[in-house]
């Protein structure tokens, strides 16, 4: 799969799914819908790093989680 032609596909396909994974996180919605559009941001900015041994939600939770991580630890 060519991820930066189907990245309008993944995003309609798994937004709903990323966004419930982030509000279990931070349980505020506005702050899954950041972290949701900052997600699909580096998804979209690192998808030669995407090598398929995953499923591609996993590599976008990760990459949610990752960034919840991060906001975190900034606001400390």
């Amino acid at each position: 799969m060519k991820m930066t032609d189907d990245m309008g596909i993944i995003y309609q396909r798994y937004y709903g799914d990323l966004y419930r994974f982030c509000i279990s996180m931070c349980n505020s919605p506005d702050l899954a819908e950041d972290i949701c559009h900052e997600t699909f941001y580096k998804a979209l900015k690192s998808t030669k790093t995407y090598d398929g041994d995953c499923k591609v939600i996993s590599w976008l939770c990760q990459i949610a989680k990752n960034t919840y991580i991060s906001y975190l630890k900034a606001e400390r």
